[in-house]
């Protein structure tokens, strides 16, 4: 990020100035106005953040924070010219022999550790509000084209299908799926998974089983009206959606019934089973089973990474180099959050790791399409086809299809006319 780079920069440059040996190049007459400016420049970077997705209109708030760092700098600038014309008088005066610094190096070092980590998070702190503040919202706080899509089919073919989008995201990673399966008779419900679509921060109050238990309350509202029920997840909803075709997630516990008849909080905190169900088909698409790729100019796994930040940071910025999408001309049809919370991804990586253990991959019944992107640069391509091969089912009831031209979502890069098709297909296939 830009202003983050920016204001380490002029953090440094000005920690490099109080560890220098010496008192006179303090006294410069420039040095205060300099203190003015990089301490004005770094509040305007972090109240506004001209340079991210999200960024604040100058208002009233833009000028204060401006004012606020000039004050800053103004005062930081006094200080260390007060403290060199008291070494001047010092030397003058024979009280000190040498020429002291301001600080040691090693103690300005973690200043510049610490000053920067700390402007990290005030920066991402302040880029989640206005990614909550100027993102477009329904009357209901669901992000316009995030929400819930349900589509009537063919009363005769009495099949429905759940889709599971993936984490970060919404119904839109699907693209015109919805409306391609709907076309051919099926019933579509493609789900919005708690704290998806509605502001980032609202994440850290979703507990682990609150995802399978959407899927699953999804599917017996359905099954009520339909014979057969099958299960589409793409990315981290192929992790919820598997687990709910094998019952290894579990519903919170229900209502209890006061003495008046009405619904009183639950007093015990066990969790309830879902009732045995088969799907009658299920697809994973880029499935993630919790791991995701490492860069190759990163020298540190990614998974390694993402533990740090979980353990030190409470949210991260998505780089915009994170839109694992090849075809551009579609990334303003999706509608994923840009703030990463931590706490949330340490979740959907234990559900996902879960989901990929053998235990759950025996359990798997029903006849299972694995549609896999080669280029994936978000989940490892690999790792998908080893689950695929110990699926326990006969050669006819599994399919992988590879795709080489699209990254992790699928439904929207220039595969997508092909991975609808061969969906669709599977799904109505008899």
């Amino acid at each position: 990020m830009i202003e983050w780079a920016v204001i380490s920069f002029l953090l440094v440059a000005f920690v490099i100035c109080i560890c220098r040996r010496g008192h006179r190049h303090l006294l410069v007459p420039w040095l205060l106005w300099a203190s003015i400016v990089m301490g004005s420049v770094a509040g305007w970077l972090v109240e506004s953040l001209p340079f991210t997705k999200f960024s604040g209109q100058p208002t009233l708030a833009t000028a204060l924070a401006v004012a606020a760092g000039m004050f800053a700098g103004r005062l930081s600038g006094r200080a260390t010219r007060g403290w060199a014309r008291g070494v001047e008088r010092d030397i003058a005066a024979g009280v000190l022999p040498g020429e002291p610094r301001v600080t040691h190096p090693l103690i300005g070092a973690g200043i510049a550790i610490t000053g920067s980590f700390l402007a990290y998070t005030v920066i991402a702190l302040r880029f989640e509000s206005l990614e909550t503040l100027n993102t477009p919202r329904a009357e209901t706080g669901v992000v316009l084209g995030g929400e819930e899509v349900r589509l009537a089919g063919d009363p005769a073919l009495s099949h429905a299908v759940i889709l599971v989008h993936g984490f970060l995201g919404s119904p839109a990673d699907f693209g015109d799926l919805p409306q391609r399966l709907a076309a051919r008779g099926l019933t579509v419900r493609a789900v919005r998974l708690p704290g998806h679509a509605t502001g980032p921060s609202v994440l850290d109050d979703v507990a682990a089983t609150e995802y399978a238990d959407r899927v699953e309350l999804t599917r017996q509202e359905l099954a009520a009206t339909h014979r057969k029920v099958s299960l589409v997840g793409f990315s981290f909803g192929g992790a919820v959606a598997l687990r709910a075709a094998t019952g290894s997630g579990v519903l919170s516990p229900p209502p209890v019934p006061d003495e008046k008849g009405a619904a009183a909080p639950a007093t015990s905190s066990a969790p309830v089973a879902p009732p045995a169900f088969t799907p009658h088909r299920l697809v994973l698409v880029n499935p993630y089973f919790g791991h995701v790729v490492t860069p190759p100019w990163c020298p540190i796994d990614a998974d390694t990474l993402m533990g740090i930040a979980a353990a030190t940071v409470p949210r991260v910025i998505k780089p915009e180099g994170m839109l694992r999408l090849s075809d551009q001309s579609q990334a303003g049809r999706l509608r994923a959050y840009s703030t990463i919370r931590t706490k949330a991804t340490v979740i959907a990586r234990g559900i996902a790791r879960e989901a990929s253990s053998p235990e759950v991959a025996a359990k798997v019944t029903c006849p299972t399409l694995l549609l896999v992107s080669e280029n994936d640069r978000t989940v490892p391509s690999p790792l998908s086809r080893a689950w695929f091969d110990v699926l326990p089912l006969p050669a006819a009831s599994k399919h992988l299809l590879r795709f080489d031209r699209s990254d992790h979502i699928l439904f929207l890069d220039y595969d997508r006319e092909a991975a609808y098709a061969a969906v669709a297909a599977f799904l109505t296939a008899e």
